[in-house]
């Protein structure tokens, strides 16, 4: 199962017990269950400021997170233009 939008990518495998934590990569084995956060696109919370976003491929049955760079400054000054409190803004270029 894949979600996201919850700030952290994490990863989670299960099979006779459950194991998991922060994760680059993630090879799907048969028999397991796994349970795959690929992050979010904005307010990343894991101290990396980058957007994350995760691509399987079904044919090697790996998992990739990947991590993009984007305008973070305008992010930023959105968040501000909104009326939102600054701490919001300023969390966005630590990744916290």
């Amino acid at each position: 199962m894949f979600f996201g939008h919850t700030h952290v990518p994490l990863a989670f495998t299960r099979d006779t017990s459950v194991h998991g934590g922060p994760w680059d990569t993630v090879r799907i084995e048969l028999g397991k269950k796994y349970f795959i956060n690929v992050g979010s696109v904005g307010q990343p919370r894991d101290g990396n400021p980058k957007a994350s976003y995760a691509i399987y491929d079904t044919v090697t049955q790996l998992v990739q997170l990947r991590r993009l760079d984007y305008d973070i400054e305008k992010a930023q000054q959105k968040i501000l233009d909104a009326g939102l409190p600054k701490r919001l803004a300023e969390r966005l270029a630590v990744g916290k």
